[in-house]
């Protein structure tokens, strides 16, 4: 039943956030992080430096308006980057997979053996029947579950196991 292979998404996905891959890809985000927030920091000086070079007269306007321009754009690509990295660093964190919503829906129903209305209405947003009779269901935690399946996928372990449920 696909219920008891979905309950059994925290063990596997625990068993990926403890293999190296998972930490190493955090450890890389926490690093570049670091650099991209030192960088930002630098940010400030940097500019005042090439103001202050301008007025000396030791370059020019628009020497000084190029240079700008090219910090004013590698700030906001920086400040970019940081928002994807953060929004990325939550789901390689262990609390990611006690705070899972679609992990602790599946796990109410661990030792289910047939389809409950509680089971439905937790688990399934809507449920479409076209003219030809084809099905389609709407799964309430589809974007969470297939974001925990990326990470498993990403690590080559358990993906078999994994997309039974949802498929």
């Amino acid at each position: 039943m696909h219920i008891h292979t979905c309950a059994e998404t925290r063990k596997n996905a625990e068993r990926v956030f403890e293999s190296g891959h998972i930490a190493d890809e955090r450890n890389r985000i926490q690093l570049e992080l670091h650099m991209l927030q030192t960088e930002i920091t630098q940010y400030a000086a940097k500019s005042m430096r090439i103001y202050d070079d301008f007025c000396e007269g030791v370059i020019s306007e628009s020497d000084y308006r190029i240079i700008k321009g090219h910090y004013e754009a590698e700030h906001m690509a920086h400040l970019a980057r940081i928002d994807e990295l953060e929004a990325i660093l939550p789901r390689l964190l262990p609390k990611y997979l006690t705070e899972n919503p679609s992990i602790i829906e599946f796990e109410k129903f661990a030792n289910s053996e047939e389809l409950t209305r509680d089971m439905l209405t937790s688990l399934v947003n809507r449920i479409n029947i076209d003219s030809d009779f084809s099905i389609d269901i709407q799964y309430r935690f589809a974007e969470e579950y297939e974001a925990l399946r990326a990470l498993i996928r990403g690590t080559g372990e358990q993906e078999d196991k994994v997309s039974a449920c949802m498929n």
